[in-house]
């Protein structure tokens, strides 16, 4: 079955991340803290964490949350800000700290 084209599709955030060992267990916090957010938004469908266990990728855990519609990224995106604006911190200064590099974006499912 194909979608309409003026019907909502899902988009999906998918971030993939190269952390250093020893900056794994603040990053798992900040992983905690974000997903925290994002399962109150309106729109939320669902999120995973996966954590590479084999091959030689350069990424070693990636984030998927689900979004019903593209529609909910800018209110999503503001709640973020809003929460580190309200907690004092700099996401992009706090990840560079611990040695972070970060692939992001967002995706939509295509069939085949």
């Amino acid at each position: 079955m194909t979608q309409s084209a003026a019907a909502p599709a899902p988009v999906f955030r998918i971030n993939k991340f190269q952390v250093p060992p020893e900056a794994r267990q603040q990053f798992m916090e900040m992983v905690r803290d974000t997903f925290s957010i994002l399962r109150r938004q309106q729109g939320f469908v669902r999120d995973t964490l996966m954590e590479q266990v084999a091959g030689n990728g350069l990424f070693n855990f990636v984030t998927i949350v689900e979004f019903a519609d593209a529609a909910f990224a800018p209110a999503v995106a503001a709640a973020v800000a809003a929460e580190d604006a309200r907690r004092g911190i700099n996401r992009e200064e706090v990840m560079a700290l611990m040695g972070v590099r970060s692939d992001t974006g967002s995706y939509r499912a295509l069939a085949v």
